[in-house]
């Protein structure tokens, strides 16, 4: 493992006593290496050839994407939502950006809460990104995010976060409403919007 300026780990899998193999060589950002990594992160590369930065917010991220399920559990939430006449309106791209932008710590990084199509029941809130979202995202109604937070250093003072996640709810394509204490990211259409105490 070689760890450069940036702080960017390189991880080399070997094919003999400690040598670099010529054929894939993996890049994992903030991640200590045990002995093991993500093969999706993996870029073929020849010989000693440098690695270019991966292009995507997606390759910084390990953990469980939006499409994790056990076997045989999408088709019966892509049939539950056509029983139910819903519409898409996120789908694992934009869920796995956002979940990048949350696991990578580039943003400031909310509470969250959730209610999936198969149930009525809405998770606490929970700050949790890596392993409490709900998997796979395909069955996620809508999910809130919490906006503002009690400043630290005065806590009499409410530090509001709205602007900041908007934006990152734009650019990744979300349909999504601003409520008084959240904001709720819709999955489905027709949007749910029953108000529900914080």
């Amino acid at each position: 493992m070689r760890s450069d300026d940036s702080g960017v780990r390189r991880l080399s899998t070997g094919s003999g006593a400690g040598s670099p193999a010529p054929l894939q060589r993996c890049l994992v950002r903030g991640v200590p290496a045990r002995g093991h990594h993500n093969q999706s992160l993996c870029t073929s590369v020849p010989g000693d050839a440098a690695l270019s930065p991966l292009r995507t917010p997606l390759a910084s991220m390990i953990g469980p994407l939006a499409n994790s399920a056990h076997e045989g559990e999408l088709p019966k939430l892509r049939a539950l939502a056509a029983r139910l006449n819903l519409t898409g309106l996120a789908n694992d791209t934009k869920w796995n950006e956002l979940l990048a932008a949350m696991r990578s710590g580039s943003v400031w990084v909310p509470f969250f809460r959730y209610r999936c199509i198969d149930s009525d029941f809405v998770s606490s809130w929970d700050a949790e990104w890596w392993y409490h979202v709900p998997m796979p995202m395909i069955s996620v109604a809508w999910m809130e995010l919490r906006h503002s937070e009690n400043d630290r250093r005065l806590p009499a003072q409410r530090l509001d976060h709205t602007q900041e996640l908007c934006e990152l709810l734009d650019r990744i394509g979300f349909d999504y409403a601003i409520g008084d204490h959240s904001i709720r990211i819709f999955g489905y259409s027709p949007r749910d919007t029953t108000e529900i105490p914080p």
